[in-house]
């Protein structure tokens, strides 16, 4: 399949949806799961675009999650603290393997 920058910024923005799976994004774009999901692993480009999404949505919701902390909401404390301790993690577990 070709993949042009309009189709890849779609799925990008697709991505950045919580909770949006890889087969509701390939339903949408009209491609059958297993095929969206072997492209995933084997084309760069894809993945990159992908990935991308995901992360944006990420950094939104732990903006969002330090702002209310910082604003003294104790829930958003304790997982801003949980946050923080799963990032250094998996930097270790990245580091070690």
């Amino acid at each position: 399949m070709i993949w042009t920058k309009e189709l890849l910024s779609e799925i990008e923005q697709y991505a950045e949806l919580p909770g949006f799976t890889i087969k509701e994004i390939g339903t949408c774009i009209g491609v059958c799961y297993a095929e969206f999901k072997l492209e995933l692993q084997n084309n760069e480009e894809l993945r990159r675009a992908f990935d991308k999404g995901r992360l944006k949505s990420k950094v939104e919701f732990n903006k969002k999650v330090s702002q209310l902390s910082n604003q003294g909401s104790g829930p958003a404390q304790t997982l801003l603290n949980k946050l923080k301790q799963d990032a250094q993690f998996q930097e270790l577990r990245d580091f070690y393997g």
